[in-house]
Formats: C-alpha cells, structure tokens, sequence
C-alpha cells in the first residue's frame, strides 16, 4: 500500500514535532 505524499509528510511533521517536543521538555 502506497500512501500518498501529503499524508505521510504531514504524519512525519507530527511524529518529529511530538518528539522534538518532547526533547525540549
């Protein structure tokens, strides 16, 4: 299954601000 580009980069941008988040707290 192949997802399309805008999905999966805005999944990414999630993931790294959650734990970019994270990090700093």
């Amino acid at each position: 299954m192949i997802f399309p580009v805008d999905v999966l980069l805005s999944v990414a941008l999630k993931l790294y601000l959650l734990l970019r988040g994270e990090s700093v707290q």
